[in-house]
């Protein structure tokens, strides 16, 4: 459960023991299992990355701006939580 922090941008987890810990040291504990969840979101999400460009690139020869249009959004929102995802539980630098 949620509990608030004296940092008003920090959140911590409590139970109903009482424990609270902070979003690090949540992710610290369940580090194994959860790195692995992550690297298998970010992978289904790298393929999606790839499949959605190639349908862009399909509607932009197509003819269909818009369809691109939609497409090459959804790519940079995939990214983005790709690169959330490695930036801040993997703690990795994005691939140069």
């Amino acid at each position: 459960m949620p509990v608030s922090a004296r940092d008003r941008y920090a959140f911590g987890f409590g139970c109903t023991a009482g424990h609270v810990l902070g979003l690090d040291e949540l992710f610290e504990r369940q580090s194994g299992p959860l790195k692995r969840v992550f690297e298998s979101m970010i992978a289904a999400w790298e393929r999606s990355v790839r499949q959605l460009g190639d349908g862009a690139d399909v509607a932009k020869r197509s003819g269909s701006p818009d369809l691109e249009r939609r497409l090459r959004y959804r790519i940079g929102v995939l990214q983005a939580r790709i690169l959330l995802l490695r930036e801040t539980f993997l703690k990795q630098a994005p691939p140069a």
